[in-house]
């Protein structure tokens, strides 16, 4: 009857949470293995809700990566939204995993990506959801293995505790081994201790139990020691060598549900060459490697065509700094632009070229141009190490502006090592400059709009493996006197009407300096506020510092120790243990280069001997391939942007030779899609389109998109096989056949999203939505109340009037159902139910819902309780009972 895969959760609840499409998965794309025939199971969790972690690029690797493995299968885990989460607790519904809905306490290992510290109370919500022991001490056999990585594994010591291992590094690396390991002792009978020791000899693992903390009575670390010998007293950090290599999605999840990142994301390289010191992500990912042109151009085109998306955006850390940026770039908007394709340029340093490159693949009457000179000062940036002078930020504000740019963000820190009172109303002051620079350089009959300058500053948080981790914070009190003194700078510029700025909340601040340098003790305070009711805490209608503080209090910690407190050169830190390359010595070198103000030449232009060439690859001296990057460097400063098709050319084309005609596509609803909304099926169906190769025909103006429309978006919940869309198909490129479309369509599609039909729509006919006037349902129900049902249905069939009341949004009116009544009439149904067929009036007359009708059919049945198992639509019809999916008939004339 319909088609419904397993879902963890009952329909009452999926229709009581908020977007219950979070919860179902089945998204396009997604692997689906038989659990019987693989030897390991592996739930990956990203501690935060759905809509965050389904853009995270590291889950979509290893996700890739795992599945890859005939033996592995990977599904996927994130954190219910608070609604869920309280009703899971009160059934006692564990937490499961979207692929197969299992439980994740049946899997061999959670894991879980640890991004931000600030979803540390997330990771113990998933545990106790689970029924995993939030305690790894307290695990037995038949728990998974909790395993956590990312980039706060670079201190795991906070939560160390309640994982039984850690991967320090890159996760492509050293998981085969761990599997096989894995795999071999489960098969032998070995114990979970045995495992977790054996494992710890496995490059990048560690192993938290294995290993104890002593401290002094002043509380800082007196040592950090293995507590079994062969186990190593160095963690090293596992690196990709050789980008190209590694394995990388081509087959990206595609979720039905728009999450924060909906586009692909293309990796061009890991690391960065600039050294900013108050950058963990600069250290920990030296060296830089790349990935070549050739492979990025095939991921490119290969996720692109996979997925559907409409966006591809480049990732790293500072994309200016790829040594084919020029070509890359070229070639990706040549590729993309006849298949309006939008490229999203984060990370690029403001330079002619930057902005040569931002104006050909951003619409500028909608973008903003960002720049992050972190502070104010050029003394405070270089002692930050930042590498870019105001000279540079003023040349390329005003490039800006003469391309069309009239909206520019800037993001700075407070509270940095060194800041004074002047660096700190220099940054409303630079603000000011640049805004005075736009009426300056731009004649006020060329301005395309108002300037508008947004600043925004963090509050400065000293991270592990960093020059800075030797930094103080500072209390509270200080930061806020300090952003309101950054605040009253602004209203006091002459141009502070084009002027915003707002600033980040202290007391999570202080919370994450706390969580990133705290030592193995903290982790008493996090259960301690989770056990409080601490969730969801990134998200600041969420956070409840109360709470936290209450925590610190009850255990007997003071935060003031982990952040403003001084550290000496030779304080052992609870990181110590981990070795990622890049020397403790040489990082205190740049801090006491910091507090002299001195800056450092990137690592193309010297190297500073920091370690990480013992890695032997990336643009290290010793390294092969920095010969091969300078050589691609230098071609690609000589790269000339090709010409190429801009928006306007395009639209030019379609205006001048483009036909297109207008198909009808009759689809169906099922499973997980029977609860994404209409927005998101759209929004589904043009990637659906892109995947099956189908151009669609855009519509004119500033903000061009696919002309498509829906008959009568069906409600949350119910499942139907009579839905309907219109879409334009651009036949210049296509030829509008409909046995072809439909098969194209089918193969680009799922099974919860079923394309039933495609027929060619006569020119200059009615569209979908204007066209419904019926609509036909089913509705199932127990087939001991047939009888009942079927005389009160012919009852109200006989009936010449049928008064209601009828709520609308405003108010409640009294109708006539009776002219809304077609057809209602019984059957027997499947596996023992019967099922209610009804045409009922719809579209913009008079739009009636089924449980309408249904509620006046029980009541005149006696029987006021009974409540159909299933509604589903069957079919929309015209006024005159036509499908929707027939062919409209000719009008006749005279």
């Amino acid at each position: 009857m319909i088609f419904m895969h397993k879902t963890a959760l009952p329909e009452d609840i999926l229709n009581r949470v908020e977007k219950p499409a979070r919860y179902v998965g089945g998204e396009l794309n997604t692997i689906i293995k038989d659990k019987a025939s693989v030897e390991l199971r592996f739930a990956f969790c990203f501690p935060d809700v759905y809509d965050i972690g389904m853009g995270n690029l590291g889950v979509q690797i290893l996700y890739d990566q795992f599945n890859h493995r005939e033996d592995v299968w990977c599904e996927r885990v994130y954190s219910p939204w608070p609604d869920l989460d309280k009703i899971m607790r009160e059934e006692s519904i564990p937490l499961f995993a979207l692929e197969s809905q299992d439980p994740v306490k049946d899997f061999d290992f959670l894991g879980i990506t640890l991004q931000y510290e600030m979803c540390y109370t997330n990771v113990l919500q998933v545990l106790d959801l689970s029924g995993i022991p939030l305690l790894a001490s307290e695990r037995n056999e038949d728990d998974p293995i909790v395993i956590g990585g990312g980039p706060c594994t670079y201190n795991p010591e906070p939560i160390a505790d309640f994982f039984d291992m850690f991967y320090i590094g890159e996760g492509e690396v050293s998981y085969d081994a761990l599997f096989d390991l894995y795999i071999r002792m489960k098969k032998e009978g070995a114990a979970r201790k045995d495992f977790l020791l054996a494992a710890s000899a496995i490059e990048g693992i560690y192993v938290p139990s294995l290993y104890k903390p002593e401290y002094h009575e002043d509380g800082t670390l007196a040592s950090f020691k293995p507590l079994s010998p062969g186990v190593p007293e160095k963690v090293r950090r596992v690196i990709v060598k050789e980008m190209d290599g590694a394995r990388y999605p081509e087959k990206p999840i595609v979720p039905f549900l728009r999450p924060v990142q909906d586009r692909v994301t293309l990796e061009i390289m890991r690391g960065c060459i600039r050294g900013c010191r108050f950058c963990q992500a600069g250290m920990v990912y030296r060296p830089v490697r790349e990935r070549s042109l050739d492979r990025l151009g095939q991921i490119a085109s290969e996720a692109l065509k996979s997925s559907g998306y409409d966006e591809i955006s480049l990732s790293s850390l500072s994309s200016s700094d790829y040594s084919g940026i020029a070509p890359l770039v070229t070639g990706l908007i040549r590729d993309c632009a006849q298949e309006r394709i939008n490229i999203s340029l984060p990370s690029l340093r403001i330079d002619s070229f930057s902005l040569d490159v931002m104006s050909k693949v951003q619409d500028i009457k909608k973008s903003s141009l960002t720049f992050a000179p972190e502070a104010g000062t050029q003394r405070l940036r270089d002692v930050i190490n930042k590498g870019i002078r105001e000279e540079d930020i003023m040349r390329g504000a005003a490039e800006a502006f003469h391309g069309g740019w009239t909206k520019v963000k800037f993001y700075f820190m407070l509270g940095l090592p060194t800041e004074t009172e002047e660096d700190m109303k220099a940054i409303p002051e630079l603000c000011q400059r640049v805004a005075s620079l736009f009426f300056d350089e731009i004649p006020k009959e060329e301005r395309k709009g108002k300037i508008q300058i947004t600043a925004s500053s963090s509050f400065f948080v000293p991270k592990p493996f960093t020059p800075f981790q030797w930094a103080v914070m500072e209390k509270k009190e200080e930061y806020l006197r300090r952003a309101h003194l950054v605040k009253d700078t602004f209203r006091a510029q002459v141009n502070a009407r084009c002027l915003h700025y707002e600033y980040h909340d202290a007391d999570v601040t202080l919370l994450e300096g706390v969580l990133a340098r705290g030592d193995r003790r903290v982790g008493r305070v996090i259960l301690k506020a989770y056990e409080s009711g601490c969730l969801f805490d990134a998200w600041t209608e969420q956070f409840k510092d109360d709470l936290w503080q209450k925590a610190f209090d009850d255990c007997g910690i003071d935060p003031d120790f982990y952040t403003v407190r001084p550290r000496g050169e030779d304080e052992l830190f609870p990181w110590d243990f981990i070795d990622i390359g890049v020397s403790k010595k040489f990082l205190f070198r740049e801090w006491e280069r910091a507090m002299q103000g001195l800056t450092t030449p990137n690592c193309l232009e010297s190297c500073s001997g920091c370690g990480a060439a013992s890695y032997g690859c990336g643009v290290c001296p010793s390294s092969p391939e920095r010969e091969e990057r300078h050589k691609k460097a230098e071609a690609a400063e000589q790269y000339l942007i090709a010409e190429k098709q801009t928006e306007s050319q395009i639209q030019e084309k379609e205006e001048a030779g483009s036909a297109r005609r207008t198909i009808r596509v009759r689809f169906g609803k099922e499973g997980a899609l029977r609860y994404i909304g209409h927005l998101d099926v759209l929004r589904t169906f043009q990637k659906i389109f892109r995947r099956a190769g189908i151009p669609l025909a855009y519509s004119q103006g500033f903000s061009p998109h696919p002309i498509m429309s829906f008959a009568l978006p069906l409600g949350l919940g119910l499942s139907s096989e009579g839905e309907y869309l219109d879409a334009e198909v651009d036949t210049s490129r296509y030829e509008a056949i409909p046995a072809e479309i439909l098969k194209a369509l089918r193969a680009a599609s799922s099974k919860e999203l079923p394309v039933y039909d495609v027929i060619l729509l006569p020119e200059k006919s009615g569209n979908a939505m204007a066209s419904v006037g019926r609509s036909a349902y089913r509705l199932y129900f127990p087939q001991e109340g047939i009888n009942e049902i079927r005389e009160a249905s012919e009852q109200l069939l006989e009936c010449e009037t049928v008064m209601i009341q009828k709520q609308t949004k405003t108010q409640t009116v009294e109708m006539d159902l009776r002219p809304c009544l077609f057809e209602l009439k019984t059957d027997a149904g499947e596996s023992g139910e019967a099922f209610l067929y009804m045409e009922i009036s719809a579209g913009s007359k008079e739009n009636i819902k089924p449980e309408l009708v249904w509620g006046l059919i029980k009541e005149r049945a006696g029987l006021p309780n009974a409540e159909p198992s299933a509604i589903r639509r069957i079919d929309l019809m015209r006024e005159d009972g036509s499908s929707l999916g027939e062919q409209p008939k000719e009008k006749k004339r005279g």
